[in-house]
C-alpha cells in the first residue's frame, strides 16, 4: 500500500524560502563580524571620548494594517542594540490621490544614560527621552519599473531642553528584482533634516540601503544598512534586521448584492492595493 499527499511541493515554495533564508544567514554572519567589531571599539581605552563612528546592530518590527482602502495603520518597535535605545513609532498614512499620501504619527525616543554617553563623548547620568508629533507629505511617481517619492515632514519635538520645531526631507527610490519567480524589491534613500534654533543649518543626514524579501504573504524578512550622520553626535554605522508583518484590511465599505446571485466566497470589498513601505 503506498501513501500518497493530498498536496504535491511546490519548487518555488522552497526556493523562494531557500533563498530568504540563505540571506538571512549571510546578513546575520554580518551582523556578528559587526558585532566583534563594535566589542573592540566600545570597550576599548578611551573610547567615548573618541570622535570615530559607532557601529551597532539594529532590530526592528513592523506591523502594517490597511484600515480602508485608502487609510492605513503602522507600528513600528525599534532597539538598537549597542547604543540600547528604544523607539515606538505610530503612523496613520492616508492616500489622498495616486500620487500624495499624507501621514500624521507620533514618536517616542528613549536613551538610557550609557547610549547618550556613546553619542555625544561626554558623561550622562539621566535618561533622555523625547516624544515627538510628526505630519509629512509624500509625492509617489513610478516610471519603467522604478518607484519614486519625495517626502517633506514638519516634527514638534518635545525634549528635556525645550520644545523645537524640525523639517526632514526625504528622496527615495526603489525597484522590484525577479530571480526564478521569487520577486524581492531593494530600495535606498537618503534624508536631511534641521531644528529651527537659530543659527546656521546643521549637517544631519540619514543613507539607508535595504531589500524586502517575502517569506509568506504577511511576513517579510528587511535586512538593511543605515549611516547616520550628525554635526554634533557621533556618526553611526547600523546594520538592521527587521520583520515586516501584513494583516488584511479591517474595515470594507458595504456592497450591493443581487437577490436573484448570491455572493460567492471571497467576494466583497475591493482588494488593498499594496502601498510601499515608506513611512519610518
Amino acid at each position: 500500500m503506498s501513501v500518497k499527499n493530498d498536496k504535491a511541493v511546490n519548487p518555488a515554495e522552497w526556493k523562494r524560502l531557500a533563498l530568504v533564508f540563505g540571506a538571512a544567514m549571510l546578513w546575520g554572519c554580518l551582523c556578528i563580524s559587526a558585532l566583534s567589531a563594535i566589542g573592540q571599539e566600545v570597550e576599548g581605552g578611551n573610547s567615548e571620548t573618541s570622535y570615530g563612528a559607532v557601529f551597532s546592530n539594529a532590530s526592528y518590527v513592523e506591523l502594517i494594517t490597511p484600515l480602508t482602502s485608502k487609510i492605513g495603520l503602522s507600528l513600528y518597535g525599534f532597539y538598537l542594540g549597542n547604543l540600547r535605545i528604544s523607539i515606538a513609532l505610530a503612523e496613520v498614512p492616508i492616500t489622498v490621490q495616486k500620487h500624495l499620501v499624507l501621514t500624521p504619527s507620533y514618536l517616542y525616543v528613549n536613551v538610557p544614560p550609557p547610549g547618550l554617553s556613546l553619542l555625544t563623548t561626554k558623561p550622562a547620568y539621566r535618561t533622555y527621552r523625547e516624544n515627538q508629533f510628526r505630519l509629512a507629505a509624500t509625492i509617489v511617481v513610478s516610471w519603467h519599473g522604478f518607484l519614486f517619492s519625495d517626502r517633506n515632514m514638519y516634527v514638534r519635538r518635545f525634549t528635556p531642553f525645550g520644545d523645537f520645531n524640525r523639517y526632514r526631507n526625504r528622496i527615495y527610490i526603489s525597484h522590484s528584482v525577479t530571480i526564478e519567480r521569487y520577486k524581492m524589491t531593494p530600495f535606498a534613500f537618503y534624508e536631511v533634516y534641521h531644528d529651527f534654533q537659530g543659527g546656521p543649518w546643521p549637517r544631519r543626514s540619514w543613507y539607508v540601503a535595504a531589500v524586502d524579501m517575502p517569506i509568506t504573504r504577511h511576513l517579510t524578512f528587511q535586512p538593511s544598512y543605515i549611516r547616520q550622520d550628525d554635526q554634533y553626535l557621533r556618526s553611526i554605522n547600523f546594520l538592521g534586521t527587521a520583520l515586516l508583518i501584513h494583516t488584511n484590511q479591517l474595515f470594507h465599505p458595504a456592497t450591493k448584492r443581487s437577490f436573484c446571485a448570491p455572493a460567492q466566497d471571497g467576494e466583497g470589498g475591493p482588494a488593498t492595493p499594496k502601498q510601499p513601505d515608506m513611512e519610518r
